[in-house]
């Protein structure tokens, strides 16, 4: 393929993917307004608004669980995984630890590492059990949304919103998964072009599509992507796009954001995504690459989530995010994980520090500084 029809083949990509990526942006603002509808037609506290609102259908990680679940009860009965079914995991979810950051291909080897450590780990009553404990919380949360609803005495236009914030939700994890396996492909031009061009992996990085060409032609200078490492910033709107690097971007920012307050803040609000209270220190992990330093028992928080995070959400005893709200990836996998979990606080990662004593009340959507 030539450096022309290279540029060309990136174009199409991107402009099929952006349009279904565009298509799928009406899911936050749409749960957030129904959201909104339902909690004005009817008085609802943050708890009941949390259970009418809990994913009722599998997220793709559970599903992912159950398959090397039912795999590993398979190896405990015939000490081997059938090959069609490895090779069937693998072309569904080699893309599973994507994240935005970093791509990895999951091959047969990581998924029969998977399957042999949850089979030595655990008795055949016991994989049993969490196969079955996984039915039955879907079953319940579905059953707790008709109970509360009735309660609540819903009307029939009530009920619908209920419904659709809960499509919403599911709707979102399946955009996830997609753009999780579409990351791969994208990482995969971003290589062709680091080879094609001789400028590292890691810069390139920090080109957009619409740049391909002129890198591939030496009419775009590098020192633009070397500002961006250092600081990035791109606005879209009905003017297009615009970039920002370096110090220009750093003053965007504080433009748009605003400039971080001195003020003591000793409480954080946000929104109750699953229910709980817990004391315990805070980990602040801003980048995926961090993730590694996350210690079971930890209450972790974070800007927002993505699988990248999952290992260290599953250490954690309680999330806590700046972003989301209830349809978004830490409140559909802390009300799978079962932990407290607090969303939308907006200035979590900017008030607390690693080893923070904090409480996070997640009944009342409020997290506090102990020490």
């Amino acid at each position: 393929m030539s450096d022309q029809q290279f540029p060309q083949l990136v174009a199409t990509f991107n402009k099929i993917y952006l349009d279904w990526w565009g298509f799928t942006q009406v899911a936050e603002p749409a749960a957030a307004g129904l959201e909104l509808l339902l909690k004005r037609k009817v008085k609802l506290t943050q708890e009941e608004l949390s259970v009418l609102t809990a994913p009722t259908k599998k997220s793709y990680t559970l599903e992912v669980e159950e398959e090397i679940f039912r795999l590993a009860l398979l190896y405990k009965k015939n000490k081997s995984i059938p090959k069609s079914q490895l090779v069937k995991l693998v072309h569904r979810y080699f893309w599973l630890n994507n994240g935005y950051a970093h791509t990895y291909v999951l091959d047969g080897k990581y998924f029969r590492k998977q399957i042999i450590e949850v089979a030595s780990k655990m008795s055949v009553k016991q994989i049993i059990e969490g196969l079955k404990a996984n039915v039955l919380r879907l079953e319940s949360a579905q059953n707790n949304v008709y109970r509360l609803s009735k309660q609540l005495s819903l009307s029939k236009e009530e009920f619908k919103i209920v419904k659709r914030i809960a499509w919403f939700a599911d709707f979102q994890d399946k955009r996830k998964a997609i753009s999780l396996e579409a990351n791969y492909y994208i990482d995969l031009f971003i290589k062709e072009l680091a080879r094609r061009t001789g400028i590292s992996y890691n810069l390139v990085r920090y080109a957009i599509p619409l740049e391909y060409s002129n890198l591939l032609h030496g009419k775009f200078s590098i020192t633009h992507l070397r500002a961006r490492q250092y600081y990035f910033a791109m606005i879209i709107d009905e003017n297009g796009i615009r970039l920002f690097e370096g110090n220009a971007a750093r003053r965007m920012e504080k433009k748009l954001l605003g400039e971080i307050s001195d003020e003591v803040v000793r409480e954080i609000e946000g929104m109750r995504a699953m229910g709980g209270r817990i004391i315990g220190n805070a980990r602040v992990i801003l980048k995926t690459k961090d993730v590694y330093l996350m210690k079971r028992g930890e209450i972790l928080v974070t800007t927002m989530t993505s699988p990248d995070f999952i290992s260290a959400m599953k250490k954690a005893k309680a999330l806590v995010t700046d972003e989301g709200g209830l349809t978004c990836h830490a409140a559909i996998i802390s009300r799978e994980l079962n932990i407290p979990c607090v969303v939308g606080t907006k200035i979590a990662t900017r008030t607390l520090k690693t080893g923070d004593k904090i409480e996070v009340d997640a009944n009342h959507g409020l997290v506090r500084i102990i020490k």
